[in-house]
């Protein structure tokens, strides 16, 4: 509401704009429909990414705090395990299997046995 008031304000304070308004008013008219317009338009916009935001944030915890589970049994295990896809590249190495074999992640992930 502001704005508008504003621009109310230097069309009237401001000699060749008001002397062009009274010309021709349909410019300005125009002009304050599109901002009637889009001001709303603009709200809707920002409030839309701020939910698909926090959506996304949530939804990247949720990922994440379901991998820990399934990292955690498997580095807790004493025994050596290897996961691996269909084609045989290594996807996930416990740390025992890292101090048993000798086998750092970086070298043994996504490396076909």
């Amino acid at each position: 509401m502001l704005s508008v008031s504003l621009l109310f304000l230097d069309i009237k304070l401001d000699p060749l704009i008001y002397n062009q308004f009274q010309e021709d008013p349909w410019p300005t008219v125009i002009f304050f429909i599109s901002f009637l317009v889009i001001v709303p338009v603009t709200f809707l916009v920002t409030r839309s990414y701020r939910v698909k935001d926090s959506l996304s944030k949530i939804l990247n915890e949720y990922v994440q705090i379901g991998k820990m589970p399934e990292e955690s049994i498997l580095s807790g295990v004493n025994e050596i395990v290897f996961v691996t896809d269909i084609s045989l590249s290594v996807l996930y190495l416990n740390s025992t299997a890292e101090k048993e074999i000798g086998l750092s992640p970086g070298l043994a992930l996504n490396k076909v046995y």
